[in-house]
């Protein structure tokens, strides 16, 4: 919602795009000429990834013409747009160059938005355009049918609400701060993933760090057996899926109808592991941690002793684990592969021979999944605060102080 009665707050103006930016659209393709000058590109996918652009980006190596090079050489607050897309839906997303970028010219299906400095300020404009009901006037006139694209009438008429530049670089800088703690959050979050892996595949192939791990090596039989009990009432029934394990039906987005009763399912208790006999080659099982139902086409097993399941959900996950998973299933193709309990048996593994060891182990890793997930969860708090903030600052409903005021 833009404002109460449609209409921008006091001191505000309602101004066309095309009376506060030179708007151009870029015609360099990706095409290597040798009478023309090498650059570097900003192409179609740089913009709709990156909310900012730097010289940092990877850009790619292409050559332009002189007059190319003169139009379209990115500089500090020009606002870039995607123009043409395969659905209205990614039409008009913006993004802003923070710094001029020398060598750097837009690519082909992308526009360029040069503010006026005395009128606009290319962040908040880029942050407005955002907002989704100011990309509604994009979406809305796209032309096409299996493409869709904008004309430069369309983007120079589209209408943008201006506060005077000085709150402009006021609300762009409070945005800013944000989606720098966002940034910076997402990076503390690939890292400790990063740092995830490693340590997974060291603690189980080399053990504990600081002592001696002995290892031994079991076949999957002589510590699971297979559960096949039926399904009993008010349990929940639950999916296999590739990346979270098991999930409520009710949460997945493909919703898996099924006409079997409740005792026509397998039982699952907690601890025990199901899995998908036909995607096991890929990885594709979950630990219960929960008594509950999975469809009589998984899997399920239980641990015997020897192999906490939780320190299995770990080893099941290592590339060389499922290299076996695949290596046992059977098939004539790969997309008939099983892997039934009998081709499941025989697979050996390497193990700590204490289960105490195996469990220290789980707690290490719980450790750093228990701080992802607080990171993810501080992530999440950060995208909504955002959206708030920019519902609210770029459309006027939240006024910054003026300049005097906020530098007295």
């Amino acid at each position: 919602m833009l404002s109460s009665n449609g209409y921008p707050p006091e001191g505000w103006r309602v101004q066309a795009l095309g009376d506060v930016a030179d708007v151009r659209f870029s015609s360099i393709d990706k095409h290597t000429k040798s009478d023309e000058t090498p650059v570097r590109l900003c192409n179609y996918m740089d913009v709709w990834k990156n909310a900012y652009i730097h010289n940092g980006l990877p850009f790619m190596e292409a050559t332009a013409t002189e007059e190319e090079i003169e139009r379209f050489t990115l500089q500090a607050d020009d606002v870039l747009i995607t123009k043409d897309s395969e659905t209205k839906d990614e039409i008009a997303e913006p993004s802003v160059v923070r710094q001029d970028a020398a060598g750097v010219v837009l690519g082909y299906h992308l526009g360029l938005l040069r503010p006026s400095p005395e009128l606009a300020y290319g962040p908040f404009l880029a942050a407005q355009l955002r907002i989704p009901e100011f990309r509604a006037q994009f979406i809305k006139k796209a032309a096409g049918v299996t493409r869709y694209g904008l004309g430069l009438d369309v983007v120079r008429s589209a209408e943008v609400w201006l506060p005077p530049v000085p709150e402009q670089k006021l609300i762009a800088g409070a945005l800013g701060a944000v989606d720098d703690a966002i940034e910076l959050t997402e990076n503390v979050i690939e890292q400790t993933r990063k740092l995830k892996e490693a340590l997974v595949q060291n603690l189980l192939t080399d053990g504990l760090p600081g002592r001696h791990t002995e290892f031994v090596e079991v076949r999957l039989g002589d510590v699971f057996q297979p559960r096949k009990e039926s399904g009993v009432d008010a349990l929940p029934r639950v999916a296999v899926t590739m990346h979270n394990g098991l999930v409520n039906r009710e949460e997945i987005e493909r919703r898996m109808e099924t006409n079997l009763r409740d005792d026509q399912h397998l039982l699952v208790r907690s601890g025990d592991i199901a899995y998908n006999m036909m995607r096991m080659w890929q990885g594709v099982f979950g630990l219960a941690e929960f008594d509950c139902l999975v469809s009589p086409a998984y899997v399920v097993v239980e641990p015997t002793g020897g192999l906490r399941s939780d320190y299995a959900a770990h080893l099941f996950k290592l590339p060389a684990t499922i290299r076996r998973f695949h290596l046992f299933s059977q098939g004539l193709t790969e997309d008939r592969l099983r892997l039934y309990f009998e081709q499941f048996a025989p697979i050996k593994v390497s193990i700590p021979r204490s289960v105490d060891d195996q469990a220290r182990i789980v707690e290490l890793l719980a450790t750093l999944d228990y701080r992802i997930a607080s990171q993810s969860d501080e992530l999440t708090q950060l995208t909504e605060a955002k959206s708030a903030l920019s519902q609210a600052l770029l459309t006027g409903q939240v006024r910054v102080p003026t300049v005097e005021v906020a530098s007295a």
